[in-house]
């Protein structure tokens, strides 16, 4: 693979609610390519950001009963065949 995907950290963002919205705003934010719905409310994200700069964008999308978790993740690894989708996503965005 060629294309360059810059310099960034991988993110796990976890929402109560406002799923759409929430995966929308990421997209705006960070290249769409970068960002992946596991499944309901959790995505991997990958950027040039902090924890805190995504809760602050995000935050405003949520209601007051809501919840938001973001997480930097310095170090990942996987096993079986859940993740296999993600797999070549998950390896370029890797250390």
């Amino acid at each position: 693979m060629t294309d360059d995907i810059g310099r960034g950290v991988m993110l796990l963002v976890v929402a109560s609610a406002q799923g759409d919205a929430i995966e929308h705003a990421l997209c705006e934010r960070l290249r769409p390519e970068d960002v992946r719905r596991l499944h309901g409310g959790a995505w991997l994200a990958y950027g040039d950001v902090t924890p805190a700069d995504v809760r602050d964008w995000l935050a405003p999308l949520l209601r007051e009963d809501d919840s938001l978790f973001v997480v930097e993740y310095e170090r990942w690894s996987s096993w079986g065949t859940a993740p296999a989708a993600h797999q070549g996503w998950l390896h370029r965005r890797g250390h």
